[in-house]
């Protein structure tokens, strides 16, 4: 069985929380491993929409399919290969059930968008 989320962010919101909020931010939607990553690579808020975006739609892909009836943000890891396609790591949390996790993350300086699929 599979499972889609889908999901667009407007860069410029995530630009005014992440000034408004920076490290409350940070901490309350991601994870230490993420953040580090922001930190290394001083990365925009074009970086942190399109992770954000990401986010959400792994968390709509997996209440859809029922196996969690909820997840935090944190929980959900946006990271990269060493080429830079990006990847979910659920950051600790075991789900016998998932075969299969992908995620395709584009944007632009205005949007950034996301769409995963979960295959159980």
């Amino acid at each position: 069985m599979m499972y889609i989320g889908n999901d667009i962010v407007e860069v410029s919101r995530i630009h005014r929380i992440f000034k408004m909020y920076h490290d409350h931010f940070l901490n309350k939607v991601f994870s230490e491993k993420e953040i580090n990553v922001v930190k290394q690579k001083n990365k925009d808020a074009v970086y942190l929409s399109g992770k954000f975006a990401a986010k959400e739609a792994s968390k709509k892909a997996l209440l859809s399919s029922g196996i969690v009836e909820n997840i935090s943000f944190k929980s959900i890891q946006v990271l990269n290969h060493k080429n830079g396609a990006p990847y979910i790591d659920l950051n600790g949390i075991i789900l016998k059930d998932v075969k299969d996790f992908k995620v395709s993350i584009s944007h632009t300086n205005t949007y950034a968008t996301a769409f995963v699929i979960l295959e159980l």
